[in-house]
């Protein structure tokens, strides 16, 4: 990875537990005569959103389920809800981040939550910034810098990272 780029990750603010998905939510607009709005059938409604999950498996679970579904809503509020734990939920957020049977998009928005749960989670995401997965590297290094009080160990990765022309 060149300097520039972690350069520029390092200063850019990360994406925010509040909306981990990416893309556009609106629909498309549509014709704005009474004629199409007649012809066009009511939407059925969507799945209630669950916000409150009783385990951090239970809210990992929705997380994978709504994000199979393309459930947009119930997978923020997953993320939101896993975001807001403590050190505790690291080795779940953790193994699903390593797990390579699970979607690559799970995957990385377990890793974005590892930056909201603790210093504590440095350790992990200076092991996966070594790993070969170039996805899940990428995402270890753009969570390093939201940590809240980054460990000196995760300061001297960037600074090797930013040194290492192969990176």
């Amino acid at each position: 990875m060149s300097r520039m780029i972690l350069v520029c990750l390092c200063l850019v603010p990360f994406t925010a537990c509040d909306d981990p998905v990416a893309g556009n939510r609106g629909g498309s607009s549509s014709s704005s005569s009474a004629e199409n709005e007649a012809v066009v059938a009511p939407k059925d409604p969507s799945p209630p959103v669950k916000k409150d999950f009783a385990s951090v498996a239970e809210a990992l679970d929705a997380l994978t389920a709504a994000t199979k579904a393309g459930e947009k809503e119930q997978q923020r509020a997953a993320y939101n809800w896993l975001c807001r734990q403590d050190e505790r939920a690291i080795p779940e957020v953790t193994a699903v981040m390593n797990d390579t049977s699970t979607s690559v998009e799970v995957r990385r928005l377990a890793g974005g939550a590892l930056g909201k749960l603790g210093p504590q989670a440095a350790p992990v995401l200076i092991e996966v910034s070594r790993s070969d997965e170039k996805l899940m590297q990428l995402k270890a290094i753009e969570t390093m810098p939201s940590l809240e009080r980054p460990p000196p160990e995760v300061i001297e990765r960037l600074i090797v990272l930013m040194d290492d022309s192969d990176s």
